[in-house]
């Protein structure tokens, strides 16, 4: 019995180990992929271009999707990805599908009202950013 318990509680602990917790993540994908800042490479806050560490082959099959920018699991903001071909005109922040950065970088774009400011230039996000020596 005593084996049993310890054997139960070791592998609670083991599945539990590896995930990742809505705190850690920082970019996160509509299909549920997450990514903390030990997977970005940089953020071009001048382009507004986010470099992966590591190619993301998947990146090329996400033609309908929707990203975040996260703090703490709270969304700092969000966009959508927008298919290149498509006749209407995007609302707010966006990526180009397929991504015109290949599978290791991706461009946010942000088509909007020329009163409203640039949710991409937010002070939490470069905060975080600067914080993480991004």
């Amino acid at each position: 019995m005593k084996n049993l318990l310890f054997l139960l509680i070791f592998c609670l602990l083991f599945s539990t180990a590896c995930e990742k917790t809505d705190k850690d993540v920082f970019f996160r994908l509509g299909s549920g992929q997450e990514f903390t800042f030990s997977d970005i490479e940089l953020y071009d806050t001048s382009t507004n271009i986010l470099y992966f560490k590591k190619e993301q082959d998947y990146l090329e099959k996400m033609y309908e999707n929707s990203f975040a920018f996260m703090n703490n699991g709270e969304i700092i903001y969000q966009g959508s990805f927008h298919p290149g071909y498509s006749s209407s005109m995007p609302i707010g922040p966006f990526i180009w599908s397929p991504p015109a950065y290949g599978t290791y970088a991706l461009k946010i774009e942000n088509w909007r009202n020329p009163n409203n400011s640039d949710v991409r230039k937010d002070p939490t996000l470069i905060n975080i950013l600067n914080q993480n020596n991004l």
